[in-house]
């Protein structure tokens, strides 16, 4: 995909008040590249979808997300705010996602804790540590 054609598409992902958009879209190689699969509710197995541990890139276009690294939200758990997302290597997620759910209320709490592991990220953040 040309630069050109990867910036036409994801000024059309992000752009917000469009029909049917989902909230997260979760890419199969890294820099939004291939196969793409989106979502605008949890998603608590992602073998469902044909897209378990494939993730190498995502965008978060509006809301909190909790991404996991086993179904029903388990295993090591971040928590991304709205931003793009282009090599999950850097946090340690490439193909690991299989599961994710958007989080609700003050400060993305959940009712019940599990026994995972919760990091939360922005991408400004994700950004800043790379540079350095």
């Amino acid at each position: 995909m040309t630069r050109t054609a990867q910036a036409a598409f994801l000024a059309a992902a992000l752009a917000t008040g469009a029909a049917g958009a989902q909230d997260i879209l979760f890419f199969e190689q890294s820099d939004f590249n291939g196969r793409r699969f989106g979502a605008s509710s949890s998603v608590s197995n992602m073998s469902d979808q044909g897209f378990n541990d494939h993730a190498q890139s995502i965008v978060v276009r509006s809301g909190t997300w909790q991404i996991c690294t086993d179904s029903f939200f388990r295993g090591r758990c971040v928590t991304l705010n709205p931003g793009e997302y282009r090599n999950l290597s850097q946090i340690g997620l490439s193909s690991q996602i299989s599961s994710a759910r958007e989080m609700t209320g003050s400060g993305g709490g959940l009712g019940r804790r599990s026994r995972s592991t919760r990091t939360s990220i922005s991408a400004a953040e994700r950004s800043a540590s790379t540079a350095r």
